[in-house]
């Protein structure tokens, strides 16, 4: 009898456990389910001046500006391979001084400035050579088009008249002051020639050109605060490719402690992602990802170059997946 009752408080007590735990996992918060991602925000060390001026910094500071810009011939990310984007077909002539250019037409700048022709190729080299110019490639492109550093802007002016020949609006022929066969690479998104508006330049010049970064990418630019960030918003219906995501911010943090503080402190979840870049993100460097209870915002802290085209969408997921 003892025994009988013995056992009867022991599954008692069994049960009663079980209801217990039951009842805790039935009242324990479900995890929110994630949300649509409205903002990537890459908190990344400084990378030079702080500025919206192409031609004033090396390659490295053009990360923050690269959303916004396009180049004539873009860079498969699968094969590393080179692909039409503003230029369409380009051809080296026999001599390997002289390429034939034919360009994408119907490619409208951001801010209502006009379709791409190839007056902004011109302009856009000239950007490159002009005296003050301390792009990485701005050395590179003086020795192409046979102009000294010291040459006046007149001089230039007249020199790329001759060296960038327009044929009409899109086909542009390039007279090289020295064989080079290797010019492709240098037009390319693996290097520094950004197309960029004539027509604004002739409107209001460098001034008009340090207050915003306009291009033909797949984002455009929004504000920039010194010392602090810089804010892109897609371009809808975008002729290349239009982001997922509807805005993308570069957060300046110097140290890499207040990198991971700042995913830290963003609030909900965060996990550290220690691989390497996924398929479609160029270049070395790993990330810390953090996002929102609710979803709406992913911060990534880079640490090397971890994204060669911000405005590429499936980069973008990569990170934020």
């Amino acid at each position: 009898m003892r025994r009988a009752r013995m056992r009867g408080w022991v599954e008692g007590l069994g049960l009663t456990v079980v209801l217990i735990a039951s009842l805790a996992w039935a009242q324990a918060p479900a995890t929110p389910a994630p949300g649509k991602l409205t903002r990537l925000v890459v908190a990344v060390a400084p990378l030079g001046w702080d500025t919206n001026f192409t031609w004033l910094q090396s390659r490295s500071g053009m990360l923050d500006k690269r959303p916004a810009l396009e180049y004539l011939v873009g860079i498969d990310r699968h094969t590393g391979s080179y692909i039409p984007e503003l230029a369409e077909q380009w051809t080296m002539a026999p001599d390997g001084k002289s390429w034939t250019l034919r360009l994408r037409q119907g490619v409208p700048f951001h801010e209502q400035w006009g379709l791409f022709t190839a007056q902004d190729v011109r302009h856009s080299i000239f950007l490159m050579v002009q005296p003050e110019s301390t792009a990485t490639d701005a050395g590179l492109w003086r020795t192409l088009m046979g102009i000294d550093k010291q040459d006046t802007l007149e001089a230039i002016t007249q020199q790329l008249a001759q060296r960038v020949e327009i044929v009409h609006d899109a086909e542009v022929i390039l007279h090289t002051a020295v064989v080079a066969p290797e010019l492709v690479e240098h037009l390319s998104a693996n290097n520094d020639l950004v197309m960029q508006s004539k027509a604004r330049w002739d409107v209001g010049g460098k001034a008009l050109y340090g207050q915003k970064v306009v291009g033909t990418g797949p984002f455009a630019f929004v504000e920039r605060k010194v010392g602090s960030h810089v804010l892109y918003r897609r371009v809808a219906q975008h002729w290349r490719h239009t982001p997922e995501v509807p805005e993308l911010a570069f957060r300046w943090v110097p140290e890499g402690v207040t990198r991971l503080a700042t995913l830290l402190t963003g609030g909900g979840t965060h996990r550290r992602d220690r691989s390497a870049p996924a398929s479609g993100c160029a270049g070395q460097g790993h990330a810390d990802h953090l996002q929102s209870a609710h979803g709406h915002r992913a911060y990534v802290a880079v640490r090397g170059p971890i994204l060669r085209d911000a405005g590429e969408a499936r980069c973008a997921a990569a990170l934020c997946r």
